[in-house]
């Protein structure tokens, strides 16, 4: 049930770098834009939606169009694998127990170990990262809890 990740320190710099050259870049550009020009890129995006709408539609049919590629690109597992482990976890949350519901469960991991621990819903996903994975935090939720009874 656990799996590793890749990560790669270099690519994740690299990458954050380009993003923050290219960010200056259309952000400048987009304020030296005048009115017309604004609604030229418009009605140009527009036009590329109309001629090339079915192919988009056809990408987003369907719940999940994406999730394989996200499962692969920040957890290292495919598709199959994901549904290995929610059926491992009769489909519920492991943290809650509740059904999946309207939404997919989430890949829960450490983020020091890059292991997958399991599936979470939204929810609990949240807390636990709210709560920084913090043992103690939630030791100390729970004790507050109880003595708001």
């Amino acid at each position: 049930m656990v799996a590793e990740y890749k990560t790669d320190e270099k690519t994740r710099a690299r990458a954050a770098k380009r993003y923050e050259e290219k960010r200056t870049d259309i952000l400048a550009a987009k304020k030296q834009r005048t009115p017309e020009q604004k609604e030229a890129g418009r009605q140009a995006a527009r036009r590329w939606y109309q001629k090339h709408r079915e192919r988009v539609l056809a990408k987003l049919k369907g719940k999940g169009h994406h999730r394989g590629r996200h499962l692969h690109r920040f957890f290292g597992i495919t598709e199959q694998k994901y549904n290995e482990l929610s059926v491992l976890q009769n489909h519920v949350c492991a943290a809650c127990l509740l059904p999946d519901g309207k939404q997919a469960l989430c890949v829960d991991h450490d983020h020091k170990t890059n292991k997958i621990r399991g599936l979470l819903c939204r929810s609990c996903n949240l807390a636990l990262g709210n709560a920084k994975d913090s043992i103690s935090t939630l030791r100390g939720l729970i004790i507050y809890l109880e003595k708001a009874k």
